[in-house]
């Protein structure tokens, strides 16, 4: 904002004149006054870009949205010191600092008509749901206060909760079935529920390589009213919600053991016996 300092001395008298956004003002002065004008020079001003406040969108939990917001000098003089304060928030936005070229740093010196970046990240997560409320600012001096001049933008967004399935196994992460015999095999029912609140579909089910385990494709279970999750060995087309259920039976079924080591010496005994070395 500029100002126009108009000084006034008349018969020992001093007059202070400021006029503002240029208005003057009258000051009625004796005769034989003499005027002296001079123009101070306007000082920093920060503007900061968006809207108030900036809004970031609806945003799903665990994923996040950024904006750039430019920090832009309009006034007369440098503005120098510059201090950058975090959002104040619940904790969804964030400072970010990407590695490009153009961002704010404390302490810097922004020239008359020059600008830097400062990036927020907006991120909801499960324990901040709804709308979010926040902001951020930094200070600045303007070349004429003493004090640092703040400014502010406010910060805005929503994050939603994901509706997803959520299935579970009725057996621990790591099953042992025991001890079985090659060429004999146990079979071990696997009841999968789904916690989540929407149909789980298009799943899969994987078995560990080396062909010693696997789907029965087994159509009942004793004494449950359970329906097979692979019947005739395709997947049912989903599982309820809340609660609903289905079943697979895994088999473990071993192989006769090969060991190379063994063999070798086995046939070096054979051979021995036989008059021959190995």
């Amino acid at each position: 904002m500029s100002r126009t300092l108009n000084i006034l001395v008349s018969m020992g008298l001093l007059a202070l004149l400021v006029a503002c956004g240029g208005k003057a003002l009258s000051v009625a002065g004796g005769g034989g006054s003499n005027s002296l004008l001079g123009n101070q020079s306007s000082s920093a001003h920060l503007v900061i870009s968006d809207v108030e406040p900036a809004f970031f969108g609806t945003q799903t939990n665990g994923f996040s949205a950024n904006k750039a917001f430019t920090i832009y000098n309009t006034g007369g003089v440098a503005a120098s010191g510059l201090l950058i304060s975090p959002p104040s928030s619940s904790g969804a936005f964030s400072l970010q600092a990407p590695p490009i070229t153009g961002l704010c740093a404390n302490g810097q010196v922004l020239p008359p008509s020059q600008g830097c970046l400062i990036y927020i990240n907006f991120l909801p997560t499960a324990a901040v749901t709804g709308p979010q409320q926040g902001s951020f600012s930094l200070s600045y001096l303007d070349g004429l206060n003493p004090n640092p001049v703040p400014v502010s933008r406010g910060l805005s967004g929503t994050g939603t909760v994901v509706q997803q399935a959520n299935l579970a196994l009725s057996v621990p992460p790591t099953f042992n079935f025991g001890n079985i015999a090659a060429g004999s095999y146990s079979d071990q029912p696997v009841i999968v529920t789904n916690a989540g609140p929407v149909p789980a579909t298009g799943f899969v089910f994987s078995l560990p390589p080396g062909g010693n385990y696997s789907l029965t494709g087994q159509a009942t279970l004793p004494n449950s009213p359970l329906t097979p999750c692979l019947p005739a060995g395709v997947a049912v087309p989903a599982i309820a919600q809340n609660g609903g259920q289905c079943f697979v039976v895994v088999r473990f079924n071993p192989f006769l053991p090969v060991n190379v080591s063994t063999l070798v010496e086995t046939a070096r005994a054979i051979t021995k016996k036989c008059g021959n070395r190995m």
